[in-house]
């Protein structure tokens, strides 16, 4: 009986470790299965991706061995590049300027062929048309092998597979060395006649200001003497008319010293820009449209580049001119402000405005004043609608001692 009860118990307790061995089982087995099938698609995606990748590169050599024989017909620098921005085709003149072979170049990166700050700059443009899909073009300063500098204007364009997925990127650099320096040419040329008609402007200012303007202050004092004199003899009518003429000669002084200022503001020589400015607004308002002038305080007796300042000047006024013959404002507004380096001008009137694509193509005066700015390595840029035209310039500027007075 105690071997009958013994041999019960027994089987009980295997009974029941099988159960629990049983049903271990089954909860590992529903652990893991979920797993297991998280792992087969990991598997699944990673075995697609590496296809993709395959064909995207079957693809692309099939792209680079189309224009390979494309590429040394270009007189330019002409590379194509896979994702990886390994090289995957050169031509003849990328190689002879860098100085290596295309079997040197192929499969290699930018860090394995160029100096690595060049690479590095390299890489970050090559990541910027492979994440945006765009093309990219930009001018940059290049040493050649023969230690030259040279400028080059480089765009690269993506690659793109049948599913428009980008693959790589093609790239083609043109020397424009020649271009550059014929803009400098043309840049020291315009300079040199902005020099000169601001002298000539300048000279004749001084003419008018000391001939013809004092001529007429001699004349119009003998004619009132005359008139003083002569007013017992003289007749009403005649005595009349004297004190006309006195006015009218009044009258063409005030004319001949408002141009010797047009052609050549006397304040900005001697107080500058912001002195200058003011004068200008004073001189153009009328009764009807006044114009208001705000300077920083920090200009107050502040002084840059003599042809920036003369630039600038110019500027204002054409702009201001141009907004009180065509605009029909209520007022207008200029101000000069100083920041980091930048000096911004804008001049804003609530004229009748116009069509800046039209007015671009016969206004001289707009495009006189561009041409002003790139001068002096500035920029225009002008909006208008109806009530609200603004023109606003900005150009490098660097502060300078004041004029000395002795």
């Amino acid at each position: 009986m105690a071997k009958q009860r013994m041999s019960s118990k027994a089987r009980t307790g295997i009974s029941s470790r099988a159960t629990t061995a049983a049903k271990t089982k089954s909860h590992a087995a529903a652990e893991v299965e979920p797993k297991s099938a998280g792992l087969a698609k990991a598997n699944r995606a990673l075995l697609q991706e590496i296809l993709r990748r395959k064909q995207a590169e079957a693809e692309l050599r099939e792209s680079v061995e189309r224009q390979r024989a494309i590429l040394d017909t270009i007189p330019d620098l002409a590379w194509l590049k896979d994702r990886d921005g390994r090289y995957l085709a050169v031509n003849g003149a990328w190689c002879r300027f860098i100085g290596v072979r295309a079997a040197e170049a192929v499969g290699k990166t930018a860090f394995d062929v160029h100096p690595q700050d060049f690479a590095r700059k390299i890489a970050q443009e090559d990541r910027k048309v492979m994440r945006s899909g765009k093309a990219l073009s930009y001018e940059e300063l290049i040493r050649n092998k023969s230690g030259q500098m040279t400028w080059r204007e480089t765009v690269k364009t993506p690659l793109r597979n049948r599913q428009g997925l980008v693959i790589g990127l093609a790239g083609i650099t043109h020397d424009i060395t020649a271009r550059k320096k014929a803009q400098d040419a043309l840049r020291c040329a315009r300079s040199k006649l902005a020099g000169a008609r601001e002298e000539e402007r300048r000279r004749l200012s001084r003419e008018l200001h000391d001939s013809l303007a004092q001529k007429l202050v001699a004349l119009n004092i003998k004619l009132k003497t005359f008139a003083e004199q002569s007013s017992a003899s003289l007749s009403d009518w005649q005595v009349a008319s004297l004190g006309e003429l006195s006015r009218q000669l009044q009258d063409v002084f005030g004319d001949v010293r408002y141009v010797s200022r047009t052609l050549y503001p006397p304040t900005l020589e001697p107080f500058g820009l912001c002195i200058a400015l003011k004068q200008l607004g004073s001189d153009l308002q009328s009764h009807r449209t006044p114009v208001g002038v705000r300077c920083d305080p920090s200009l107050a007796e502040a002084r840059f580049q003599v042809e920036t300042e003369i630039e600038l000047f110019r500027i204002a006024q054409e702009a201001v001119s141009n907004a009180l013959r065509h605009g029909r404002p209520r007022r207008v507004d200029l101000s000069l402000r100083y920041a980091k380096g930048i000096l911004r001008l804008t001049v804003v009137d609530d004229g009748k405005g116009f069509d800046t694509k039209k007015i671009f193509r016969r206004g001289l005066g707009l495009i006189s004043m561009r041409e002003r700015a790139e001068e002096i390595g500035g920029t225009v840029r002008i909006t208008s609608r109806p009530g609200r035209t603004r023109v606003e310039v900005r150009a490098p500027a660097q502060k300078r001692p004041p004029a000395s007075n002795a």
